[in-house]
């Protein structure tokens, strides 16, 4: 059934029925070394990247175990000396847990 379809029958999914509440995060200015023992701990393959602003977390970038090593490891870098602000990806793309799946694909 086509995804139009879908909407038309009621049969609405939304992005709140599939995403990851427990979402693992960082702060910019964390270490990669930092980062990489978050992901360890919370045995995850990417951390959320957020800044504070005005008392609430906001997503501004990603990190993953893959940056890590292609961007820190893989050319000899220190991962004690770079901050997770210095590797991660920043065009993120969001959507609200109220959001239709099939809409938002």
């Amino acid at each position: 059934m086509r995804a139009s379809a879908c909407a038309q029958k009621g049969n609405d999914m939304h992005i709140g029925e599939i995403c990851t509440v427990q979402t693992v995060y960082c702060k910019r200015d964390e270490t990669v070394q930092g980062a990489a023992l978050l992901m360890r701990k919370h045995h995850v393959g990417d951390l959320v990247v957020v800044d504070q602003l005005y008392g609430e977390r906001v997503p501004v970038g990603i990190v993953t175990d893959r940056d890590i090593v292609v961007s820190v490891i893989a050319l000899g870098l220190d991962p004690a000396s770079l901050q997770v602000g210095d590797i991660m990806s920043d065009d993120l793309l969001t959507t609200s847990e109220s959001d239709d799946v099939y809409g938002t694909i």
